[in-house]
């Protein structure tokens, strides 16, 4: 997953409640647990407003959770 996308990279995140994130892609992380499965986190600064997340606005997304994920090309 570290080679998907390069930082900077403009991405659709589209995830299975329907929502679509818009944004510059930042980076990932993992989490390790013994008890918990590996969760990966998506960040990215949003380019477009998503209920009640604001232009700008950065979030994290859990790979879990995401149906698709893509560049965006002008």
């Amino acid at each position: 997953m570290a080679n998907l996308f390069p930082t900077g990279q403009i991405v659709s995140v589209i995830i299975n409640s329907g929502n679509v994130f818009v944004g510059t892609f930042l980076g990932f992380r993992h989490h390790d647990d013994d008890d918990v499965q590996e969760i990966q986190y998506f960040f990215i600064q949003l380019t477009t407003a998503v209920g009640p997340y604001v232009i700008g606005e950065i979030i994290a997304l859990n790979s879990a959770l995401v149906e698709s994920i893509g560049p965006v090309t002008a």
